[in-house]
């Protein structure tokens, strides 16, 4: 069995990865939603952008405060940070927002 499939089938039925995946959807919405006050650009799918450095530095800062809150419950209710991590990325990857 491939180690990505043993990943899969691992988490599918995981209530802590579920609980990842839900954190990791706030930590994208809550970042989304301040990007959406903040940033003057669009990409081409029409998703806020920064625009200059005051701008990106604005948006990293808040994700960064985010994502440490984020981390910070995760660590209370025993999510390992590295399935944090994953489940962040996945989020991002599937954009399941």
């Amino acid at each position: 069995m491939s180690e990505a499939f043993h990943m899969m089938s691992m988490h599918a039925v995981d209530p802590m990865w579920e609980s990842a995946l839900l954190l990791a959807r706030v930590y994208h919405e809550v970042c989304d939603g301040f990007d959406e006050t903040v940033c003057t650009g669009k990409d081409e799918k029409d998703v806020p952008m920064p625009v200059g450095s005051y701008e990106q530095i604005l948006v990293n800062r808040h994700a960064k405060k985010v994502r440490a809150f984020i981390d910070n419950h995760a660590n209370r209710v025993g999510i390992p940070m590295g399935m944090m991590r994953q489940a962040i990325l996945k989020v991002a990857a599937n954009d399941e927002r």
